[in-house]
């Protein structure tokens, strides 16, 4: 099924699940497969995410000073259960607590806010172009230091995020920080520097620095989307460490698995 690549506009979540296994996008973004639906009986990996961006997002909004933060966690916390309409949880109100803690010890280490910054924006969203496909995207914090824009990205994991595959079909080229650095820099503010990108783990309370590939490397990624687009070809092709099986909704249609891998043996 060859898809026009511009006409479809892609997240950076998107370009790194093309880039970790093709089929995993298509079944999501092009089949719209849904996923099983299943009771909430605890608090789930992508729902705790969600909690903590959207309460460190309301504690923001209502302070410019980072220093200041945990003052307005616990409101923006019970705020941002409704907004998120969390399903009913056992014991939640001890876990509440729990959760509070995780997050006051996170904003107060030197990681989340470095000396001499000062809070800029929260959810700042941008569109535009990269290496010839539309993008949008929402970057979750951006300071501003003597030195330039610092871009923070929170995660609730407490290993920076594999990224695409590389020659060796390892998930080792992170592609979303260096889309937000380009549109940050290009389209947001434009003739400001980003002096640094970084995930910052919510849970560790520490950064998550990843090596930033080459301006060659992002070029040839880009090209590599659009071909599959162009062709229609979305493979069920993994990465060598199946980082892209982990938490993948779509296991009972791709028949990854020893059917697959004997595909590849001359017998």
């Amino acid at each position: 099924m060859p898809l026009d690549p511009d006409r479809r506009v892609f997240s950076a979540s998107q370009l790194t699940a093309l880039g970790q296994c093709p089929f995993k996008w298509f079944a999501n973004k092009v089949l719209k497969l849904a996923e099983l639906e299943e009771a909430e009986e605890e608090l789930s990996a992508g729902l705790r995410g969600s909690l903590y961006h959207r309460s460190l997002e309301l504690a923001l909004l209502n302070t410019s000073d980072l220093t200041k933060i945990t003052e307005n966690l616990q409101n923006a916390f019970v705020q941002a259960e409704q907004d998120l309409q969390l399903p009913v949880l056992s014991a939640w109100e001890a876990r509440r607590v729990e959760h509070l803690k995780v997050l006051e010890r996170a904003c107060v280490q030197p990681d989340f806010r470095q000396p001499e910054a000062e809070f800029f924006h929260v959810e700042k969203e941008f569109t535009g172009e990269w290496y010839g496909l539309n993008i949008k995207g929402i970057i979750d914090r951006i300071d501003r230091s003597p030195q330039g824009l610092v871009l923070l990205d929170y995660k609730t994991s407490s290993q920076a995020p594999p990224g695409i595959k590389d020659e060796s079909g390892k998930t080792n080229v992170d592609i979303q920080l260096p889309v937000y650095i380009h549109f940050a820099s290009t389209t947001l503010f434009p003739g400001e520097t980003v002096h640094e990108a970084y995930y910052y783990s919510v849970t560790k309370g520490k950064k998550l620095s990843k090596k930033q590939p080459s301006q060659e490397t992002l070029e040839a990624i880009a090209q590599k989307i659009k071909t599959y687009l162009q062709t229609g070809y979305y493979p069920v092709a993994p990465d060598v460490d199946q980082n892209a099986c982990q938490y993948c909704p779509y296991d009972l249609v791709c028949r990854k698995g020893s059917r697959q891998s004997r595909k590849g043996i001359n017998l």
